[in-house]
């Protein structure tokens, strides 16, 4: 008997001056998400003045294949730098989380389960 597909999840992540946040969450993201889902993690650099970008091209480098990095030319906000993400994504399922840990991990396992039934 086959099991079930995995569902494709993407989580769109506008990074502002997170260098000291951005790396833990994905890293927690993917230790939580990665077995259930077939997962892509999308992050918007909204040009952010500390090391939010360098930091973001490493877990592109450290995650290939699972993380996106986009860097914007100019800050044009939250709102747009996921619009910005939206048009990259490929998931079945789209969540967007701030870049602080104001949307705990856990919860993107509700929500989901929530969408899909």
């Amino acid at each position: 008997m086959n099991a079930d597909p995995k569902i494709s999840l993407s989580i769109i992540i506008p990074v502002y001056n997170s260098e000291n946040t951005i790396t833990e969450l994905v890293d927690l993201l993917i230790s939580e998400l990665n077995e259930e889902y077939s997962l892509e993690i999308v992050l918007v650099n909204d040009c952010s003045k500390d090391n939010s970008e360098k930091v973001c091209i490493a877990l592109y480098h450290k995650y290939r294949g699972l993380v996106k990095f986009y860097s914007l030319a100019k800050n044009v906000g939250e709102h747009n730098a996921v619009m910005a993400g939206l048009n990259k994504v490929n998931g079945d399922f789209i969540v967007i989380i701030d870049d602080d840990f104001q949307n705990p991990v856990s919860e993107v396992k509700k929500l989901v389960c929530y969408a899909k039934d």
